[in-house]
């Protein structure tokens, strides 16, 4: 156990960057240590029943194979059960052969064998540094890719408009004994106009302005911004795949030059904006999907806004609702402010 501690400290000490001389080491040591054992009869080289079994030799079957055929079912792997007042095996009164204790060597052999070879073989790693896009088409900041953010824009605004409406009504209803007919209805349709066809309603809506335009799923909603975003850079892309070079060489860049890591160009500042635009956009819009899908699934959730007199009901309108799409809008339209002014108001001229 001394050794084997000793052996994760040293490849410790070598460092991820030795992986190489690391597996050499740790192979070096554990051979050390298989040899230990052996020679010191460590493993207790006997059966269960204090002695080891007799092997019957089959026709067609080598002795080696019949030897070492049961070997390691009967083993009692880093234990003596035997008790001590039991002959040691290669006595003479143990019965045991030669051949059997080697058999029973060969055996533990291959074991720590196969052990070393699992410790030190490389293992799979997996890791995304790159900012993972969704595009579908390589047109960006084109006109075409603008205009479905500018639409995601406007209808954001329109949802934000009718939660104001939603809690302006639940203000009168909770102010009057007047029917509160129009108030059910605006609540029955809210999920329909963020869900789309995946809301579950009572009643579905047969109004076509109120069916969900934004989509709700992750890669649908990035894919929107991705088409019009700047792409990634050649220099990210060799920052990323050239980690290692990178690292030790500090970013070296040629003589007198600056790394290179710590150079921005205004095409990387620009996305690294963009994609943290999105990314913001899609975590608010997500809290807002996730409100009208429970909203949708819990009937007894609208009748609670039904109630008169609870000022808790705006609250559930305001926190789930109102705030995230603010926090959505925000987002998106600090994203169109690295788009060009022109395109973005000719963007907005065609949605009229």
């Amino acid at each position: 156990m001394v050794i084997l501690r000793m052996a994760v400290s040293a490849t410790r000490m070598l460092g991820p960057q030795s992986f190489g001389a690391r597996n050499v080491l740790m192979l070096l040591l554990l051979t050390l240590i298989m040899m230990i054992l052996i020679h010191t009869n460590a493993f207790g080289l006997q059966s269960r029943h204090g002695r080891l079994p007799r092997y019957s030799f089959h026709k067609g079957q080598s002795s080696s194979e019949s030897e070492c055929q049961s070997a390691w079912e009967d083993f009692s792997f880093g234990t003596i059960e035997s008790p001590p007042q039991q002959p040691l095996i290669g006595s003479p009164a143990s019965g045991a052969t030669t051949k059997q204790i080697d058999c029973q060597r060969r055996s533990m052999v291959n074991a720590i064998a196969f052990l070393g070879v699992s410790l030190s073989y490389p293992r799979p790693s997996s890791s995304r540094n790159l900012p993972e896009t969704y595009a579908t088409s390589s047109n960006p900041g084109s006109l075409e890719s603008l205009v479905p953010l500018v639409r995601m824009e406007h209808e954001l605004l329109s949802l934000i408009d009718q939660v104001q409406s939603l809690i302006a009504e639940q203000k009168r209803v909770s102010n009057s004994s007047v029917d509160n007919g129009k108030l059910q209805q605006m609540l029955r349709e809210f999920p329909t106009r963020i869900l789309g066809s995946n809301a579950k309603t009572s009643k579905k809506t047969t109004n076509p302005n109120l069916v969900g335009t934004l989509p709700t799923e992750e890669s649908q909603f990035k894919a929107l911004f991705d088409a019009y975003s700047e792409p990634v850079s050649y220099k990210t892309k060799f920052l990323d795949q050239n980690a290692f070079l990178v690292y030790y060489t500090k970013g070296y860049d040629g003589p007198g030059r600056p790394s290179f890591e710590q150079v921005e160009t205004e095409s990387d500042a620009k996305q690294k904006r963009q994609f943290g635009a999105r990314n913001e956009a899609w975590v608010a819009w997500d809290d807002v999907v996730a409100a009208a899908t429970e909203w949708s699934h819990n009937p007894k959730l609208q009748e609670q806004l039904l109630l008169s007199g609870d000022n808790k009901n705006n609250e559930i309108l305001e926190q789930d609702f109102l705030e995230p799409l603010q926090q959505a809008l925000e987002a998106v339209q600090r994203y169109l402010k690295d788009a060009p002014s022109k395109d973005v108001d000719e963007a907005r001229s065609q949605l009229l």
